[in-house]
Parts: structure tokens; sequence; C-alpha cells
């Protein structure tokens, strides 16, 4: 491994460490971009430049993210082109890939999506080839989302499994947290609300598990979201406000409204009326402090359906002309015919009905330019009203005639979408089974793997126990025998002392030979 790659390791946890601190520390973090991009100019290295970008591309604001994104991915062309090592090859198709995957987004958010899948499939090709299996659960997430998105609920549903597999394999509990709750949704969009909810709270446990803060108040909004749809007000509530005690806490000022929001429409619901308009300019509040202009509109709106409520035609008129202010600032197309025609219905009451009339128009001549049938079915009612008003019957019969034109078509459309989605169900609960069979049989397969493992470490560890025992025997043995054989030894050595001992008491006793030969000589 070369120097540059060694350098990457110990790199990349010294920059994490440092942006999750400037994260966490609030004011800190527009210093740590600076300091990073300070950095980016002294890198003498393409591999540490590769990280340095990587990071700016995931932590720099709107503006700046899709630049140095841009950088990274001409940076790690430009090393593949030179043919590297496999080290630095692997090196450099991963954040080659991670880039690929920057742009998918990028093409989301312009509303392309066949492009965004592209990018997406491009990716997890790169990926697969180095083996990065993060990044391949992250592709396969996103690609599931895309079909998701194209209502092709089995390929998302496959896609969204996929990832799950691997981020379990990988102990990515963050990552299966979030393949949970995108496997909720899907459940919920084919309205199987039982499922919905017990994938929810498999993913909110996971959160919990991990005190994921900002992860556990979006599934207890989603959990609310679901209890509000299915008419369960009181536990709608209690969710929203979880969730929004916990948004509070991280400090998340534009999720914190649409809490606020979300608890106000259930107050109106329930008919307090001054605790949903509480809510609403709590959420416009934090709205104004970051210029979340869509959001003021909507909470304006919200505020001036409570005026009208009460009584207060004034107030309510003075907040709908601001929202539909600033919906044509921002041109939502949408928003702005739902303030015309709120306007025109209230100046109906006031009996300004030429303005009435005027409001009335211009909101069905939008809704006829984007082509929804709920717009222009809505924009038809409003003139209605309107004409009729003004004893205009020919004008309002006309009217009326195209509201039920188009309240047709949409009992048709979602007549022709729950066909659909009673089609989509049965393939997706067919393409479930498969997959859970699959997952079965892959467990199935662990698990004997692990099975053959534990009997061949019992057999091990028997054998070593055997080798243990005989070893302690023989042991044992050999010094028995070195006992005996000093027995014996010692025996030996105290019969010869005794034969020695014997011998020299007999030959004390006999006569030495000189003295035999001295008195047995005859004398001649």
């Amino acid at each position: 491994m070369n120097n540059q790659i060694k350098y990457f390791f110990f790199f990349i946890p010294c920059i994490w460490c440092f942006v999750l601190h400037a994260q966490n520390t609030g004011g800190e973090f527009d210093r740590t971009i600076d300091s990073l991009k300070t950095e980016l100019k002294k890198a003498k290295h393409d591999t540490t430049r590769c990280i340095i970008l990587h990071t700016l591309s995931e932590t720099a604001g709107d503006d700046e993210w899709p630049g140095f994104n841009d950088e990274l991915k001409k940076l790690a062309e430009k090393n593949l082109a030179l043919s590297p090592g496999d080290d630095l090859k692997h090196f450099y198709l991963k954040y080659l890939a991670s880039s690929l995957s920057n742009l998918g987004l990028i093409a989301l958010m312009q509303g392309d999506s066949e492009k965004g899948l592209g990018y997406y499939q491009r990716a997890l090709k790169m990926q697969e080839e180095v083996n990065d299996k993060e990044g391949i659960a992250l592709s396969l997430n996103n690609i599931g989302g895309i079909y998701d998105n194209f209502s092709d609920i089995p390929k998302a549903l496959e896609y969204f499994n996929k990832s799950l597999i691997i981020r379990e394999e990988i102990g990515d509990k963050f990552g299966i947290a979030n393949s949970l709750n995108n496997l909720a949704n899907v459940y919920d969009n084919q309205g199987n609300i039982e499922k919905a909810l017990e994938y929810h709270h498999k993913s909110l446990k996971i959160k919990e598990e991990i005190n994921d803060i900002n992860g556990i108040s979006i599934s207890l909004n989603n959990i609310g979201i679901i209890y509000d749809h299915q008419g369960d007000e009181k536990k709608a509530l209690e969710y929203y406000q979880k969730s929004l005690a916990l948004k509070q806490k991280t400090g998340d000022k534009s999720a914190t409204a649409a809490a606020f929001l979300n608890i106000g429409i259930i107050y109106k619901k329930r008919g307090k009326i001054q605790e949903a308009f509480d809510c609403y300019e709590k959420a416009l509040a934090l709205q104004q402090e970051i210029n979340d202009n869509s959001g003021i509109a909507s909470s304006l709106n919200s505020m001036a359906h409570i005026y009208t409520l009460k009584g207060d035609t004034v107030k309510a008129l003075n907040n709908y002309y601001k929202s539909l202010e600033i919906r044509e600032k921002i041109k939502e197309k949408r928003g702005l015919i739902n303030s015309l025609n709120n306007i025109a219905l209230l100046l109906t009451r006031k009996k300004d009905l030429q303005q009435a009339a005027d409001h009335g128009k211009r909101a069905l001549l939008l809704s006829n330019e984007i082509g929804y049938a709920e717009s222009i079915k809505n924009s038809a009612h409003t003139l209605a009203k309107v004409y009729e008003r003004q004893k205009n019957y020919a004008g309002a019969f006309e009217m009326y005639k195209l509201e039920i034109k188009m309240q047709d078509s949409l009992n048709n459309e979602q007549t022709r979408k729950a066909s659909i989605k009673t089609q989509l169900k049965y393939e997706f609960e067919k393409k479930e089974a498969v997959i859970k069979e699959q997952q079965e049989k892959e467990q199935a397969v662990a698990e004997e793997k692990n099975r053959f493992q534990q009997i061949v470490i019992g057999f091990v560890v028997l054998g070593l126990l055997f080798v243990m025992v005989f070893t302690v025997f023989i042991f044992r043995s050999l010094k028995t025998t070195r006992h005996q054989k000093d027995i014996i030894e010692e025996k030996q050595k105290e019969i010869l002392d005794s034969i020695h001992y014997a011998k020299r008491i007999q030959t004390s006793l006999l006569p030495t030979e000189k003295y035999i030969e001295k008195h047995l000589t005859i004398k001649k």
C-alpha cells in the first residue's frame, strides 16, 4: 500500500470527527467548511483531495455542494484514466460512484427521475466492482425509491429488501431503520395499515437504540400521519406531539414548523380553534426566521381559515392576499389556485361579486393550464357559486356541469387506481412471498453453516480435551514409572551394598593367600 493510501486511512477519521463536532456546536459548522476549503487548497495528494471534496459535497450548502461534487467526479475520472494499481483503482472507483449518486440526487431534484435512475445504476455497478457494501445498499435503496415514485411496487419492494438484507449483513443500524421506514411507506401506499405500522415501529425501535433523535422524530411523525388518515385523531395528536418535542431539541426549525402545522390541523378537526391558531402562529414565526416562503404561505392560509371560522373576514382576506403574493412570487401554482378560490368565496360572502368572479376565472384558467382535475373541479365550484350570486344562471349551470364532469373523471381515475392498486398489491404480495422465501433459505443456509461450524468447533474442543486428558495420563504414568524406577534403583543399591558388606566381612575372616602359602610350605 503506497503512502497516499496510508494518508487516506489516517485523514478520513480526522475529517469526520471535525465535521461531526462542528455540527454539534452549531455556529462552528461554517468555520469547519472554511477549514476544509483551506485544507483542500493545501492538499498535495489526489487521494486526500478526493476525501475532502467528498466531505464538502456531503456537508456544504445547497449553492456549493454540487460544485464540489463535480470536482470530485473529474478528479476520480482523471486518476482512473491513468490505470492505477488495484488499491488506488478501488479507491477512485468508490469516490466516482459517490459523485454519480449525488448527480442522481440532483436529477431527482430537477424532476428527471429517469436520469436519476441512470446515475444510481452506474454508481451501483462501480460499488459492486469494489465490493463497497455500504454504497451498494445505499444505491439499491435509492433505486427502490425511484421505482416507488414510478408506482412500480414489485421493483420498489425488490430493491428496498435487497438494501435491507445487505444493511443487516454489515450491521448498519441507521441504514436498517431507513430501509424499514421505506418499506413501511410502501405498505401504507398499498393500504396495508397494519404492516405499515409494524415496520414504522420496527424502524422506530432501532432509531431509539442508536439514539437517532432526528430519525425518531420522523418515525413518530409518520406514525401520526397514518393515524390521522385513519381518523384516529387522538393517537395522531399523541405522536405529532412526541415528534414535535424531539424536533424542538434538534433545533430543526423547518421540521418543527411542519409539526406545529400538523398539530394545528388536528386541533382544528376537533373544534379547538384557538389551539389550532396558536400552532399556526408558532409555525409561521419559525418559517419567517428561516425564510421558508412555501411554509409561510401555508401558515398564512391556515390562519386565514381560522379567521374565517371566527367571522373576521378582514383579517382572513388579509392573510389570503399575503399567501397569494408569496405563492405568485415562488410560482407555486397549485397553492396559488387554492388562495384564489378562497379569496373568491370570501369576496362572495362580502358581496364583492365582480372581484370574486375575477379571482375565480383566474383560478380556473390556471387549473386548466396545469391540468389537475381536482383543481379544475374546485375552481368550477367557486365560479358556480359566484355566478349564482350574480344571477348568471347560465354561467352557473356551465360551471356545475364542469364540476360534475371533473368529479366523474376523478371517480373514474380513482376506480382505475383502485384496480391498479389491487393488481399491484397482488404482485407485491407475490414478490414479497418470493423474497421472504429467499430470505428464509438464506437464513437456513446460514444457520446450517453456523451449525456445521459449531459441530466442527465441538469436535476440535473434544479433541483438545482428549489430548489434554491423554497428556495428563501419560505424564502421571511417566511420573509413576519414574518413581518405581527410583524405588527399584534404591533397592538394587541396598542389595549391592549388602553384598559388598558381606564380601568385606568374608574377606576379613579368611586367611590371606600369603598366610596359607607360608604355613603350608614343607621344610626340607
